[in-house]
């Protein structure tokens, strides 16, 4: 609840009405935040939240990327076959593909993919049995595969040339790779093909399954794009990534250590549970009618869930609550978790009525409101003033407020009339606004299995 340097005071009366005339706007254009819109994959590597984190080997790739670029990204979390997949590039409602996809894809038309991230064997799993060989195990039986996969390819071809028969099962390709190998381990197939870095993945927590054979060495795994345009963007970017040795780290943080937390709490991945806290988040969430998520996602940006961290401001907790706030809310043992959610979510709703006020619309609101608990509501109604005396409409966030809390500080706007309150850190406050809502949505999009 701290960002800025100085007290925050409310403002006084009616905001618009004190407000100069703006028929023509100052001289200051900002740029545009751009945004990526990406399609990815749920499940215990590509994408997943953990304790209230977004991670994966591809999210992470693609945060990266987005960072350098400065823009935000969307996601559509997905687990969908490749054409409806594929029709989210066509149509434009995604520019990104960051799954798994193999080059070979005929439509080259209208779908571009991006040098090799990795190369991967393709391999044919099965029980582990020592000492069997790969025909022993598989021959007459039935082994699975995702429908339109590279690894689909690679174990048809495998068949063609191995010199005995087996039967292909092709599985929707929305299944995941963990169910695959679950099924395997439970004998409702005898093998399953797939790539290797995600065997040798299940495999640290499921000891029953082993790699059996490689069917196809150094299998390319690239994204897909909309344009060609992105895509040579992104190449030259993985090119320097790379060189760096930022792949190969992610690389072994999700597929090579197997004590990562991903594969130890394997089932937390899976479950709707965010947190310990989860109870009072939607307890609490009640008194300013929010998705009890958004609250979490509040706590998790604020404490990453340590309900004991001490800020160096001396804000505590989950919600990092400082004395003068538990006092407004006549709360005096802020240092217990749900006290402590008790008053921010109070606070919360208290900047949430405030802003009412101004701006009707909830989801702007929550921008507002969410700012202001980083900030102070002094240093953003600042900048809903310089906004409104540039030019720029004071009751939306995106472009307009955010960008005069970021300049707000600097000394050709210190001196405005409409600065009332002093410095502050507005990149930090825009900031927070970002990672809440960036959590906020993954909780909600993720499908929990």
């Amino acid at each position: 609840m701290v960002g800025c340097n100085n007290d925050a005071t409310p403002a006084n009366g009616n905001f618009a009405a004190e407000n100069q005339d703006t028929s023509l706007r100052k001289r200051v254009i900002f740029a545009p935040v751009g945004v990526i819109r990406g399609a990815i994959n749920h499940n215990t590597t590509d994408y997943y939240v953990l304790n209230g984190a977004i991670q994966g080997f591809h999210h992470d790739i693609l945060r990266h990327y987005a960072d350098s670029r400065g823009r935000e990204i969307e996601l559509e979390i997905i687990n969908e076959d490749y054409d409806t997949i594929r029709s989210l590039l066509r149509s434009g409602k995604c520019d990104i593909v960051a799954m798994n996809t193999s080059p070979d894809y005929s439509d080259t038309n209208s779908i571009y993919h991006s040098d090799p991230i990795i190369h991967n064997d393709i391999v044919i799993v099965t029980p582990r049995v020592a000492d069997a060989t790969t025909r022993e195990l598989i021959e007459g039986k039935y082994i699975s595969v995702k429908r339109g996969s590279l690894a689909s390819e690679a174990l048809y071809r495998f068949r063609d040339t191995c010199g005995y028969l087996f039967f292909i099962v092709e599985l929707s390709s929305s299944i995941t790779s963990e169910d695959m190998f679950n099924d395997v381990m439970r004998g409702v197939f005898a093998g399953t093909a797939n790539y290797k870095h995600k065997a040798r993945t299940a495999a640290y927590r499921m000891p029953g399954i082993g790699i059996q054979e490689t069917i196809e060495e150094s299998a390319p795994i690239c994204w897909e794009f909309r344009t060609a345009e992105a895509r040579d963007d992104f190449n030259e970017w993985l090119k320097e990534f790379k060189s760096k040795g930022n792949v190969a780290y992610l690389y072994r943080r999700y597929y090579r250590n197997r004590g990562a937390d991903h594969i130890i709490r394997y089932g937390q991945i899976y479950s709707p549970r965010l947190s310990e806290f989860d109870e009072i988040f939607k307890r609490e969430s009640k008194v300013l009618d929010w998705d009890w998520r958004l609250i979490a996602a509040v706590a998790y940006t604020e404490s990453q869930f340590k309900d004991t961290i001490e800020s160096v401001h001396g804000a505590y907790g989950l919600m990092q609550i400082q004395e003068v706030a538990a006092t407004q809310f006549g709360v005096q043992d802020y240092y217990r978790a749900d006290s402590n959610v008790y008053v921010g979510a109070r606070y919360l709703a208290y900047l949430d009525n405030m802003f009412a006020k101004y701006i009707d619309n909830a989801e702007e609101r929550i921008r507002f409101t969410l700012a202001s608990y980083n900030a102070g509501y002094g240093h953003i109604f600042d900048a809903m003033r310089l906004a409104k005396e540039y030019g720029y409409s004071d009751t939306l966030w995106s472009g307009n407020v955010e960008n005069f809390l970021l300049i707000k500080s600097q000394p050709q706007f210190r001196e405005s009339p409409a600065v009332r309150n002093g410095s502050c850190d507005g990149k930090q406050s825009v900031d927070f606004v970002r990672r809440v809502l960036r959590s906020y949505r993954s909780y909600t999009q993720t499908k929990k299995m």
